[in-house]
């Protein structure tokens, strides 16, 4: 057992014991509030339940998050952001293919299945902005638009064909527009037999770029 009097035993700082205390705090209140929007939606879902599920008082959580509103964008943000730093560590890596970068970047919508935080944020994000907008601009602002055009900036000159060219420079939600409705598609009617997502994307792959090696037959990406 390390002894707290040993000089040679690091002890933490308080501020950084509080730091650590409530980073878990946030993200138990997170992770409540996430089960309690998909339960039961924005509009019904309830502080206190939230606070009750995350084991915390009502007045700590809304110390955190001031509103409603507030905690519903910090869900959606935190349940998005592995994704975006995923895709931001695999554009950085010259030694891919664009085709690969991209079966790289979306294999988490693909492999998490529907019930990750990522698939369950999503669909809140289609379902609770179609009725109300206002809960999706920050994120729009600070995430969806940015990423947008740094997609376009990397991946507009790899498509050589004049007409995919063009339409990716006007469209470049295209690059991902198939792979988003399969797994929407796929959430909303579960019953249904599910969809090839992983043979889906790959076919979408091959008509934008298709002079681009295919790394297996499947169109696996290499998740090493």
């Amino acid at each position: 057992m390390n002894d707290p009097e040993d000089p040679r035993v690091p002890v933490p700082a308080p501020s950084e014991c509080r730091r650590e205390k409530c980073a878990a705090r946030r993200a138990a209140i997170l992770d409540a509030a996430l089960e309690e929007f998909s339960r039961q939606g924005f509009a019904a879902a309830r502080m206190e339940d939230i606070a009750r599920r995350a084991r915390v008082s009502k007045g700590s959580l809304y110390l955190y998050f001031p509103t409603k509103k507030a905690l519903f964008q910090g869900v959606i943000e935190e349940g998005f952001r592995p994704f975006f730093e995923h895709k931001q560590a695999l554009l950085r890596d010259t030694s891919l293919s664009p085709r690969d970068k991209l079966l790289r970047m979306y294999a988490p919508l693909i492999t998490g299945g529907p019930d990750s935080p990522l698939r369950r944020c999503v669909r809140l994000a289609f379902s609770e902005g179609l009725h109300d907008p206002e809960l999706m601009g920050g994120f729009y602002e600070s995430f969806l638009a940015p990423n947008t055009a740094r997609l376009r900036e990397e991946f507009l000159p790899a498509a050589r064909a004049p007409n995919v060219h063009a339409a990716l420079d006007r469209f470049p939600l295209l690059l991902m527009a198939p792979l988003l409705f399969g797994v929407l598609r796929d959430d909303l009617f579960a019953s249904a037999v599910p969809q090839d997502l992983l043979g889906l994307f790959s076919a979408h792959l091959d008509i934008l770029f298709p002079d681009a090696p295919v790394s297996s037959p499947s169109g696996q990406p290499d998740q090493a």
